[in-house]
């Protein structure tokens, strides 16, 4: 395992905790864990640009919303 496989791990470790702590179940968390997966290896719908030049006016937020 290397680096960068620990640090994906415990950061899907943290938000867990964190995530658990708002009052999710262990079934959200568990899709949370999916979600991470799937943005980690850029899966759809992770797999949408972000432009800097063409989305300026726009947010991340609104990025992660379209997901």
């Amino acid at each position: 395992m290397g680096i960068q496989d620990k640090a994906f791990r415990q950061l899907c470790l943290n938000a867990m905790k964190i995530w658990s702590k708002f009052g999710n179940n262990s079934v959200s968390c568990k899709i949370l864990l999916s979600q991470f997966r799937k943005y980690s290896e850029n899966k759809p719908p992770y797999d949408m640009d972000y432009i800097d030049e063409y989305d300026f006016l726009d947010t991340p937020e609104l990025w992660w919303i379209t997901c």
